[in-house]
């Protein structure tokens, strides 16, 4: 669960433009230096494993299809055999020496990689913090990333940066793992204000995600699914190895242990309330009335805005 300061927290806005911020990435790098040992692959048979020594040079100079490879490893890795301190290690180092780079792509995003290997290194919030200020850090980077000012112009997306897919039956990986690690990280209290700056965001590209990220995710949002490993439905709302995200239950155990929540129930309850009081029917036809000016995206979104408006906006 989201850690939950006794004291008032930091308003927490996605504002486009103003993204991962530099003094918290300068924190990460001065508190997780390199480790002494390299890193080694998570699944193997035999005497002898494989190590990724080239972790231990010059990062800049490592494609970027195998950082996100070193990122799945972690991921992957952690929730099939569980947590150990050489991943931890790894990740905390590459994560710090690494957001700067988080838009760069081979098919997917670094991005996507980074926060389904934090969800596994961290299944149950940020119980224990690496250093003081750890978890706010977190969210001041990977928390807003998306809204890095590379990959904006004013309020509308700069094409092939973020939100690349734009299939009716698909939210982009990098929107639908950026919402949830949010929801997931962010204490109760800093939930309304942040959902309020998410719908406010006046980019038809934007809002056609948003609703098809909400129809997508209201399973997990009203509690009816628990984790990430359990998405199923239309339209797809998973990202980069989002499937092996279990809340810390191994594969080997599933079978006998429920899961547990994903995001809190508190959260989770912050967010529709937001939602519901902000998403009004004139708020509504505003929204269909940008993205018809995008003429293939009103085509693509297919019957999202009918399944939107019976779960949004139709009374229980």
């Amino acid at each position: 669960m989201p850690k939950i300061s006794s004291k008032a927290e930091a308003e927490f806005l996605w504002i486009p433009g103003q993204g991962c911020e530099y003094a918290a990435v300068k924190r990460m790098r001065k508190n997780f230096s390199c480790p002494r040992h390299p890193m080694g692959e998570a699944w193997f048979m035999g005497d002898e494993r494989k190590m990724y020594p080239e972790l231990m040079g010059d990062l800049n100079k490592l494609d970027i299809d195998f950082l996100q490879e070193m990122f799945r490893t972690i991921g992957s890795g952690t929730t099939s055999f569980g947590p150990m301190q050489e991943w931890s290690d790894w990740f905390h180092y590459l994560l710090g020496q690494l957001l700067l780079k988080a838009h760069e792509h081979h098919v997917c995003s670094l991005l996507e990689y980074m926060i389904t290997a934090f969800m596994n290194i961290y299944p149950h919030g940020v119980e224990s913090e690496p250093y003081s200020g750890f978890r706010e850090d977190a969210l001041k980077t990977l928390g807003k990333s998306i809204m890095d000012e590379e990959c904006w112009d004013g309020q509308n997306i700069v094409n092939d940066k973020i939100l690349k897919t734009w299939h009716g039956d698909e939210a982009s990986g990098d929107f639908s793992s950026s919402m949830f690690f949010c929801l997931k990280y962010l204490s109760k209290d800093q939930i309304p204000a942040w959902a309020d700056s998410i719908l406010s965001i006046e980019s038809p590209h934007w809002r056609a995600q948003l609703m098809i990220w909400l129809v997508g995710a209201d399973k997990i949002l009203r509690g009816e699914i628990k984790q990430p490993c359990q998405f199923k439905d239309y339209p797809s709302i998973g990202w980069e190895w989002s499937h092996c995200i279990s809340g810390g239950v191994s594969h080997l155990e599933r079978h006998k242990k429920s899961f547990p929540d994903f995001i809190s129930p508190e959260n989770r309850e912050s967010f529709l309330e937001t939602v519901s009081r902000t998403m009004t029917e004139d708020m509504y036809l505003d929204w269909l009335d940008l993205i018809s000016q995008e003429k293939d995206m009103e085509t693509g979104l297919l019957g999202i805005p009918w399944k939107f408006e019976k779960i949004y906006l139709t009374p229980a």
